[in-house]
């Protein structure tokens, strides 16, 4: 089998609907077309190795789900495991998995499944998770869905539940640490994979930058108009979003960052910053040169929805994510809740609900009435159209 990583770390995206799981319980992997690594897995060893990085996190108590065509892979779904698993714990758990694999359209792809267990073989008696396993096993039987492979990984080893040899106490996680896949897949990547609950923070904060980027917001305070719409102003906020996103986050003038910062407390020019993530600021400047009341006109959460109607750049939506939490992160705490809805937005749109919701979360700690964090919040509460329709 191959696994096709992207040339940046992986990003997870949720497809998640209320009826199946919460949006903290599910997440795919987003896999960018921009140079593309490809591993080629001999073995299950080589398949857990390649997992993180496919990812681009670790997660302990989680289903994944990499769904194949023919026999490449490039992305893969995480659930949260059920409490334990006793048949009225993993039922309800089953149920969610099939309806979630047959809406997404991925029942044909005989998918390859690993349990990420917190509990070992040794505290397990055996292999952790067993129960459940036998469970999933005999109801994909009954669906008449194959599988590739269904594996296990604990902290003190890890086996195929397919093969009737596995020993009772696991292989050794030596198998997976030295498999050549892992080396591999180390070297193709930017970012090593992080445990799931970081995934998507903001920054570390730098005192200095914070100060400046304080210092600049005063200077700006009073002087950009809030509300209504003025063509003038969009281009100008256009200008400067394809100016932060030509550097690097950690050399994003403390000037600019305000800017962003300052003009995302506005409704119209949010909405601007938001759609120059995803397209070309050509486009949007046609779009104020012609019809800059449309935005208006329909009113930003359907416009929001109408657009995520269509499946983004995903390499420049990432750069554009970095550059959003560093000037998140680096602003003052009055000033933070509407960057940190438009970050929200952006990992939404990228795919990722779990994160969405936990920036928004810190939004609204913020602000919680704010309109901006009221938007997204009704927003996020399912996946962008465009993930139903590619996996439709």
């Amino acid at each position: 089998m191959t696994l096709s990583l992207p040339g940046t770390a992986g990003a997870a995206e949720d497809v998640n609907t209320p009826a199946m799981l919460s949006a903290a319980a599910l997440s795919t992997v987003a896999t960018e077309p921009e140079s593309p690594t490809v591993l080629r897995c001999t073995s299950t060893a080589d398949f857990l190795a390649a997992l993180p990085f496919l990812t681009g996190f670790t997660a302990m108590n989680s289903l994944f789900v990499v769904p194949f065509s023919g026999r490449r892979a490039d992305g893969a779904v995480r659930l949260d495991l059920p409490p334990d698993d006793s048949a009225a714990a993993a039922t309800p758990f089953l149920d969610a998995l099939c309806e979630l694999l047959t809406v997404a359209g991925l029942t044909r792809c005989r998918p390859a499944i690993v349990i990420s267990s917190a509990q070992g073989f040794a505290e397990s008696h055996g292999a952790p998770w067993r129960r459940l396993a036998s469970r999933l096993r005999r109801r994909f039987a009954r669906e008449g869905w194959e599988l590739r492979e269904f594996a296990c990984i604990a902290p003190d080893g890890w086996i195929s539940y397919l093969d009737p040899a596995a020993p009772a106490r696991g292989r050794p996680l030596e198998e997976v640490r030295a498999s050549p896949v892992r080396a591999a897949a180390r070297e193709a990547q930017h970012r090593p994979p992080v445990p799931f609950a970081q995934f998507g923070g903001l920054p570390e904060v730098d005192p200095a930058r914070r100060r400046a980027v304080a210092e600049a917001l005063s200077a700006l305070d009073g002087t950009i108009r809030q509300g209504g719409f003025d063509r003038r102003r969009a281009l100008d906020v256009v200008d400067l979003v394809e100016r932060c996103l030509a550097v690097r986050p950690e050399h994003l003038e403390a000037a600019d960052a305000a800017r962003l910062v300052s003009e995302s407390d506005d409704a119209t020019s949010w909405l601007l910053i938001a759609l120059c993530t995803i397209v070309r600021p050509a486009f949007v400047r046609d779009l104020m040169e012609h019809d800059g009341t449309l935005i208006a006109q329909l009113g930003i959460g359907r416009f929001l929805r109408g657009i995520s109607a269509e499946k983004p750049g995903l390499h420049r939506l990432r750069s554009a994510i970095e550059t959003l939490a560093c000037a998140a992160a680096h602003a003052p705490e009055a000033h933070r809740a509407a960057p940190l809805a438009l970050l929200a937005w952006a990992w939404w749109m990228f795919g990722l609900q779990s994160v969405a919701a936990a920036r928004l979360a810190e939004a609204a700690e913020l602000d919680a009435g704010h309109e901006l964090v009221l938007t997204v919040a009704r927003l996020i509460e399912r996946p962008p159209e465009w993930l139903w329709a590619e996996a439709a």
